[in-house]
């Protein structure tokens, strides 16, 4: 009589063969139990043939090493170490397969079956995975092997599903959408049994898929994870490689994610509010002469200010890591430009106050005259008065009969004119940097 079963649950199997195995097994395997209360037990329908093939191995071992838990207690014997190849790889599974010839058959002795799943109540050796935190079963980590299935060949094929706490490393480089790199290390945790992997599937593969958010709840004898809520948090890809740490003989497995963080509604609210006020400073000779153009730079600038003390308000507590985010790197950059504008229209319109009694170069004058008649739609206007001039008071003419001759509207040409071109050159590059996402 043989003891298989789990949760305290034991099942009684006895199996007998009445005729040779070259007459057919499967014909004279049988259950001395009662089979429908075996499947009440169980509450599933056991598959006859491929039990019939399971305890025919547990019996050969028995006859071979007189110990069928060998089976269960004993990895395959092997002078080598014994190769694992992992098949595939998703979040939370991995599925490997191994070589044994302890559960190998010939597929003429049972109908030609090739491949069988192993029902739960059937144990053989599987290996045992853990990882390099302390984290426990009370604390929702666990490693468990299932769907194990079987080959004629003695190749088995299991699905490993786990949970367990991650080494990751967050860049803030695209902050509000920052990555996150985590990676686990699972190893082999008994450690009289060296194995070595073997990766059939690719090393990097695209995921694309939403984390959850859990929660992790402990009642008497059993820990409860649920699902609550989807996080901001998305995984793009995964990655699969082995690990050789200094120190330790054996290979360790080491699955690692890239996850990005979609915070698109934020990721706009931080740029489009201060990107349309720098528009609006370096359209600012749209506006006006030079007076309307330096109020209207100097509003901009205040609800620059605003936008990134916004910024400052909702960065982490713990800082960036030592990166800076490109976004800073964007404030930056407009903060720089406008203060540049701004100054260089006040510094138009200082020297545009000044008297000029020296001509300034015909072609120059001509070609700033036509910038901003043409190009810009502003030009001098004679009815505006930057200051009065001191020449034009009666004790000044009176002093001075034969006054010199003015050319200072040649000179507010060149100077609002020079003040256009930059607004017009700022405009472009902010506008080139923007949209292609350089800053």
């Amino acid at each position: 009589m043989l003891r298989f079963g789990r949760s305290e649950l034991f099942v009684f199997l006895l199996l007998s063969w009445y005729k040779e195995v070259n007459s057919g097994f499967i014909s004279s395997c049988v259950y001395k139990t009662n089979h429908t209360d075996i499947a009440k037990v169980l509450g599933e329908k056991q598959d006859l043939p491929e039990d019939c093939i399971y305890y025919y191995l547990v019996d050969r071992e028995q006859k071979r090493t007189g110990d069928g838990y060998h089976l269960l207690l004993q990895p395959p014997p092997t002078e080598d170490r014994i190769n694992v190849t992992v098949d595939d790889v998703l979040i939370r599974t991995v599925d490997l397969s191994w070589h044994d010839d302890r559960l190998s058959w010939d597929e003429s002795e049972f109908s030609d079956i090739q491949i069988f799943n192993l029902h739960d109540a059937h144990h053989i050796w599987t290996p045992q995975f853990g990882d390099e935190t302390a984290c426990t079963m009370q604390s929702g980590c666990m490693s468990k092997i299932n769907d194990v299935e079987i080959s004629s060949s003695g190749t088995v094929s299991a699905r490993v599903t786990f949970r367990y706490p991650t080494f990751c490393t967050i860049n803030y480089y695209r902050y509000p959408e920052e990555t996150n790199d985590c990676c686990l290390f699972l190893s082999n945790s008994e450690d009289n049994h060296d194995i070595k992997y073997n990766i059939h599937t690719r090393a990097k593969q695209s995921v694309e898929k939403q984390v959850a958010v859990s929660k992790v709840e402990q009642e008497p004898g059993v820990t409860v994870v649920t699902t609550v809520d989807s996080s901001v948090w998305t995984v793009e890809d995964r990655t699969i490689d082995v690990a050789k740490i200094a120190g330790v003989r054996s290979e360790f497995l080491r699955l690692c994610v890239h996850a990005v963080k979609r915070m698109s509604t934020l990721r706009m609210a931080l740029r489009v509010p201060v990107t349309i006020a720098t528009m609006l400073m370096l359209v600012a000779p749209l506006f006006g002469d030079l007076k309307t153009q330096s109020y209207v730079k100097l509003v901009t600038l205040c609800l620059q200010t605003m936008c990134f003390l916004f910024l400052c308000s909702i960065a982490p507590e713990n800082g960036f890591g030592g990166i800076k985010p490109k976004i800073y790197t964007f404030y930056e950059f407009l903060f720089v430009l406008s203060l540049i504008s701004v100054m260089v229209t006040l510094m138009a319109l200082a020297l545009s106050r000044v008297r000029r009694t020296v001509p300034p170069m015909h072609g120059l004058y001509l070609t700033a005259k036509l910038l901003n008649k043409f190009l810009c739609c502003i030009e001098p206007d004679d009815s505006i008065a930057y200051e009065r001039q001191f020449d034009e008071l009666p004790e000044a003419r009176a002093a001075n009969p034969h006054p010199e001759r003015d050319y200072t509207m040649e000179w507010r040409h060149i100077y609002i004119a020079g003040n256009n071109l930059f607004s017009g050159i700022s405009f472009t590059m902010f506008v080139l940097l923007t949209v292609f996402d350089i800053v």
